[in-house]
């Protein structure tokens, strides 16, 4: 899956966490939120990902795909949580 990634055109950058970088992304005519973990945090974003993948929820952003260091997911636009 890790050269998956390729297949996502990084357009901007939304937004920096402990663990991550989230951009936002294009592939195949649809726009997505990659999340591309920092150095020492590629278990965590696996174990977010296993996670994301049981949820179905409208207020949880549906999983797409991930692999080694990034996750992908639906984008959600809109307000922030902390607005």
């Amino acid at each position: 899956m890790e050269d998956e990634l390729g297949q996502y055109e990084l357009v901007e950058e939304l937004g920096q966490g402990g663990m991550a970088t989230v951009y936002r992304a294009h592939s195949r005519g649809c726009w997505y939120a990659v999340k591309l973990a920092k150095e020492g945090f590629d278990q965590a974003i696996a174990r977010e990902a296993q996670m994301l993948q049981k949820i179905r929820h409208k207020n949880v952003a549906r999983y797409v795909s991930h692999g080694t260091g990034f996750l992908v997911t639906e984008l959600i636009q809109g307000a922030g949580l902390r607005k």
